[in-house]
């Protein structure tokens, strides 16, 4: 049995994840820079990203189903479950090298999302402390939930 296949949407599914890191990072750059004007741009860039990882993970995980299935283990088998029982061993060291990138790319992008989200949190603290000083409510909490509703404008001064 060959891993080329595996192997390939493996690169495939890692060069993705490394994309997505990237983009991240871009975005993160951006976010710290306080020069907002492109952070509309580097979202898209995040989301086609995103995008591509979906599409390479589900064509990982449908190879990983059908070679599961050929090593005789059940499709719900793991990727590490996979490539233990994988019959040559020098091929399995290379796809335990592979899925060893992998899982430190994967960390990697939680901690990029992790510094993202807690800037993206501050910066819309920051904002809803501007707005109640101004006297205006804010609609949203830090999170992007709806915090309360701001009340109706007043269209008419209470003495008229």
């Amino acid at each position: 049995m060959s891993e080329r296949p595996l192997v390939s949407l493996l690169d495939a599914e890692h060069r993705a994840i490394d994309a997505v890191v990237g983009e991240l990072d871009g975005q993160l750059q951006l976010l710290l820079s306080g020069d907002h004007r492109h952070l509309p741009a580097t979202s898209a860039a995040v989301e086609q990203a995103v995008e591509a990882l979906q599409a390479a993970t589900a064509a990982r995980q449908l190879a990983a189903f059908d070679t599961a299935a050929r090593l005789g283990l059940p499709g719900s088998a793991d990727l590490a479950t996979i490539v233990d029982a994988w019959p040559d061993p020098g091929q399995q060291a290379g796809l335990h090298r592979r899925c060893d990138a992998m899982r430190t790319s994967t960390l990697r992008l939680g901690d990029v999302l992790q510094r993202n989200r807690q800037l993206l949190a501050q910066g819309m603290a920051a904002i809803s402390d501007a707005l109640a000083l101004l006297g205006v409510p804010p609609g949203y909490d830090a999170s992007g939930a709806v915090d309360r509703l701001p009340s109706p404008p007043r269209l008419l001064d209470a003495r008229a």
